[in-house]
């Protein structure tokens, strides 16, 4: 009964395991035909990357120059700058 536990488990670790395994083929489809679509390349024609992939991580900025950065790009602190400048120039308007 021991043995036929393990062989149930396996099957089901196995089938677990082919499943993953074709999700993340289908997603690699995906994502190199999006790639194609990005790069305006026909279907048909065979993606062949080039080179080395870099593994290297850099290191991140120090602290103070990533919320510099982020004050002056966020897009949704952008926007409140503009709607505050547009303010102060409607304020002598009203007056």
């Amino acid at each position: 009964a021991g043995a036929e536990i393990e062989r149930n488990l396996f099957a089901i670790q196995q089938a677990r395991a082919q499943r993953e395994v074709r999700a993340a083929n289908q997603a690699l489809e995906a994502e190199i035909a999006n790639l194609r679509y990005l790069l305006a390349l026909p279907p048909e024609q065979p993606l062949e990357p080039t080179g080395a992939v870099s593994r290297e991580i850099r290191p991140l900025p120090p602290e103070a120059e990533l919320a510099a950065r982020a004050l002056t790009q966020r897009p949704d602190l952008v926007a409140l700058r503009f709607d505050a400048e547009r303010a102060a120039e409607l304020i002598p308007l009203v007056k």
